[in-house]
């Protein structure tokens, strides 16, 4: 190797150990991409729906009932008697004197029943001009009422309502009014009179209440549902929805439930009615008839805040069992 070569490798070698090692690439930042959820499906909005589950029989012409605990209270005056049903329809007691003392029915073949928050029954004895209250076991606790048309009488009481304080509400188709009384039968105040205008009644006949203290009232005779509220005071009335093919309906029995849907049972058509809580139309469940099923003369409602109605079916004599969707 010659001195110059040698002179050019030293500063090649001299220029390659100046170099630091060549620096790394950057490593480009991996970024979360987010999983997709899928949209979950809507459910569809089924439309509602009542079917028939079963009847209650052994009934006379009944008319009213009520729900407490877990057993069905009907009025059954064709046998001047309240009968009592459990959830699946068997009979576990019958209160069934017949008479004018107390604990005893003497009844004008309708009369309605009620219970309040405390399982105490109420039941109109109307053939006695009175309301009798009953504990759950239907022991006697106390009457009131007479014959005539003073405040705390009556000369035709139908229909019977308690609110959530206990105060008890009776209808009189004789006495045309609303009157109202506390826990223990004291009479506290009424409204109504006789006539067809706002806050008149001919027929007075079937009473429910709403969770908000509003008091609604079926008027057979002028084929009318009125709403008051809890002082009395009219707020609003609407009639029957017309069935096609069938006569305009009449209302009888009456029922809240939680949403303020207001449930109006059709005595003429056979037929339950819905409406919203200001009396707009919802729809119509129920066949009129006398078959298995059926409705004829539908007189009260019922209803147990699980989707099941029961509904007195008072020219069938029995008592008919529906789910709600």
């Amino acid at each position: 190797m010659t001195k110059f070569q040698k002179v050019l490798t030293l500063l090649l070698l001299l220029a390659l150990s100046s170099c630091g090692s060549p620096a790394s690439a950057p490593q480009e930042e991996k970024m979360d991409i987010p999983t997709e959820v899928p949209t979950p499906t809507p459910e569809p909005d089924l439309p509602p729906e009542a079917t028939f589950s079963f009847s209650i029989g052994g009934l006379r012409t009944p008319y009213g009932v009520a729900l407490s605990g877990e057993n069905i209270y009907v009025s059954d005056p064709g046998k001047n008697r309240v009968v009592i049903f459990d959830p699946e329809g068997n009979q576990v007691a019958a209160w069934e004197a017949e008479g004018s003392g107390d604990g005893e029915f003497n009844t004008f073949g309708f009369g309605g029943i009620a219970a309040d928050a405390n399982g105490n029954i109420f039941v109109v004895d109307n053939g006695n001009f009175r309301v009798q209250k009953f504990d759950s076991d239907g022991n006697f606790l106390l009457a009131w009422g007479s014959k005539g048309k003073e405040d705390g009488q009556f000369t035709r009481a139908i229909g019977i309502a308690v609110d959530t304080d206990g105060n008890v509400y009776v209808t009189d188709d004789g006495n045309p009014f609303v009157q109202k009384f506390d826990n223990d039968g004291n009479f506290l105040m009424k409204w109504g009179g006789k006539g067809n205008e706002a806050g008149q009644f001919e027929h007075a006949t079937g009473i429910a209440l709403d969770g908000a203290g509003n008091i609604f009232v079926a008027d057979y005779e002028n084929r009318t549902v009125q709403k008051f509220d809890a002082a009395g005071g009219f707020l609003l009335m609407w009639k029957l929805e017309k069935i096609p093919g069938s006569l305009t309906g009449i209302p009888e029995g009456l029922a809240v439930d939680a949403e303020g849907q207001v449930y109006v049972t059709d005595y003429q058509n056979g037929a339950v009615q819905v409406f919203n809580n200001d009396g707009e139309y919802i729809w119509t469940w129920g066949t009129g008839g006398q078959g298995d099923g059926e409705l004829y003369r539908p007189s009260d409602i019922a209803l147990d805040g699980q989707g099941k109605a029961y509904v007195v079916n008072q020219e069938n004599n029995n008592l008919l069992v529906f789910e709600l969707r």
